[in-house]
């Protein structure tokens, strides 16, 4: 039994499904669409737009754009990037940090701060630049938990540096209104005691050792010489009070020695009273 070619080569399925009518070809099927299988300029996929009934190109749809990243969020990765630049442990930030360091920017907008997220970046920033903060401040929850103190320290450095000339623990010196800045406290005046130098000085002048060569005896006078010169005492009249002291106590140590040699002598060469009556008692003597 034989079959027919023609039937089968005049009427192939189509692609799409659709048969060609009586007295149409597929040759002119295929040069109206363009070939079978293959996509004309319009279908889905191809990149140029289908214009518009007007002849205006279709736009191109708009680039997704990337969702912004919340503020706690920002924070809490500056603070691991920060720490691991300066090669330190800088855990990944985790759910409990974020949301720990976005309750501490609500409390801060809520006390009145104007801009939370700056001051607490501040903040961070200080904290990395002190070694005892360097060392308590590892994730957000540890930045929530010690920001008040760190703001505090942060403060009392800016404070301290506005008294200072210069750069003072790494922060820049804020412009001060001259009118305004605190006039320098006057220095106290110097308070003499026994042992400074210049009291020393006027105990080792030439008419105090002329007066007395021995220096344990001048330095007897050290405490009241100290005295006399916190009460306006000048140098010279110093000088001379110690001159004078020094001779007067020299003269009253030659009169004692004196007086002591004299009872010596009428004690029988001793210092005792007793021991002239003593020695005669011993030697059955009479007293006269």
């Amino acid at each position: 039994m034989s079959y027919s070619t023609s039937l089968v080569r005049n009427n192939p399925s189509a692609p799409s499904g659709h048969l060609p009518a009586d007295g149409e070809t597929p040759e002119a099927d295929e040069t109206e669409t363009g070939g079978v299988g293959v996509a004309s300029p319009g279908d889905a996929g191809d990149d140029v737009a289908e214009p518009w009934s007007d002849g205006s190109a279709v736009p191109a749809p708009p680039d997704p754009v990337a969702a912004p990243v919340e503020p706690e969020r920002a924070l809490c990765d500056r603070l691991a990037a920060r720490r691991s630049r300066l090669r330190l442990s800088a855990p990944t930030p985790t759910k409990r940090d974020v949301t720990a360091v976005g309750r501490l920017l609500a409390r801060l907008a809520a006390d009145g701060e104007t801009d939370p997220k700056r001051l607490a970046g501040d903040v961070i920033d200080f904290a990395l630049k002190r070694d005892f903060w360097l060392k308590q401040v590892r994730t957000g929850r540890d930045l929530a938990r010690l920001f008040d103190r760190i703001d505090d320290d942060r403060r009392v450095a800016g404070l301290v540096q506005a008294m200072t000339p210069g750069r003072m623990m790494g922060l820049a010196a804020p412009d001060i209104d001259p009118e305004v800045r605190p006039a320098p406290t006057p220095a106290e005046p110097h308070r003499h005691t026994a042992a400074c130098r210049h009291v020393e000085a006027l105990l080792d002048s030439s008419d105090a050792r002329r007066a007395e060569p021995d220096t344990f005896r001048r330095r007897e006078l050290a405490a009241e010489t100290a005295d006399r010169l916190n009460h306006g005492a000048t140098d010279d009249e110093t000088k001379r009070w110690i001159a004078d002291t020094l001779m007067e106590r020299a003269e009253r140590h030659r009169a004692d020695m004196e007086r002591l040699r004299e009872l010596c002598a009428a004690n029988g060469g001793s210092m005792f009273a007793g021991s002239k009556r003593s020695s005669h008692a011993a030697t059955g003597g009479e007293l006269r």
